[in-house]
């Protein structure tokens, strides 16, 4: 079952001290190295399958996806509906995915790149 998150309830839960592993799902890599929830994985949509178990061998770790942003047909939860038919059973949707999480204040990975 994929439960959705607030930005708010996720830091909540972190500050809990509960374990949560955050997972980027993405068409392709650049824009998780140019910046990303803290501690994330990545894993692209088109290779779920193949590489959840590698990357996610607990499957009922708590696991947070998200993607640039919420919109339709979102990678992230297009992601999250895979996980959940391979047996993840703690699947978090983070609402407003990345940008929000950003824009909240909330810590990122991010690398400056200076205007040209």
């Amino acid at each position: 079952m994929i439960r959705m998150i607030s930005k708010e309830d996720v830091f909540a839960k972190a500050a809990n001290a509960d374990v949560i592993t955050f997972v980027e799902i993405g068409e392709n890599i650049e824009n998780f190295t140019r910046s990303h929830i803290v501690d994330s994985k990545f894993v692209p949509l088109n290779r779920i399958r193949e590489l959840a178990p590698l990357f996610l061998p607990d499957r009922s770790a708590e696991i947070v996806v998200y993607a640039e942003k919420s919109e339709p047909n979102d990678p992230a939860l297009l992601g999250a509906r895979e996980l959940d038919s391979l047996g993840y059973v703690n699947l978090y949707y983070l609402i407003g995915g990345k940008n929000d999480w950003y824009w909240g204040s909330y810590p990122v990975n991010a690398v400056h790149r200076p205007p040209k």
